[in-house]
């Protein structure tokens, strides 16, 4: 009878390290998912990047000199801006955007055709591909 109190009192003290322990283990897990969901999600965001960016360097012709690029992944939109070596060059390199069927909208203001050559222009347009 003497040995069952202290018998006990060691058990629920093991017990309780034991569900501390498990509590970390928890905390440990949720932290770990928590990294693990955003890694994901830069991951995709950066796979989808590079599927833009890809597309838009096989739609360049000779002649375009692209100095940047803005892409809002959230709203689908892009926006390129560079130098073009003449008008026929840019029109081109824009025929070819619209060509890529996750492209619309492709937008450039008229004021970018003032140059014959050496145009700087600025396009916009839509991305609807795979979000």
């Amino acid at each position: 009878m003497f040995g069952f109190p202290f018998w006990y009192k060691a058990e629920s003290l093991k017990n309780q390290k034991v569900t501390q322990q498990g509590q970390e283990a928890l905390k440990d897990v949720t932290l770990i998912n928590t990294i693990s969901d955003k890694i994901l999600k830069i991951k995709k965001e950066f796979t989808l990047t590079q599927e833009i960016l890809n597309k838009i360097q096989r739609a360049r012709v000779t002649g375009i000199i692209l100095n940047s690029y803005d892409l809002d992944l959230d709203r689908g939109l892009v926006r390129l801006s560079g130098v073009s070596s003449d008008r026929n060059t840019l029109v081109e390199f824009k025929r070819n955007l619209e060509s890529n069927d996750d492209f619309s909208e492709v937008a450039i203001p008229i004021s970018n055709f003032e140059e014959e050559f050496n145009l700087e222009f600025e396009i916009t347009f839509s991305y609807k591909g795979s979000k």
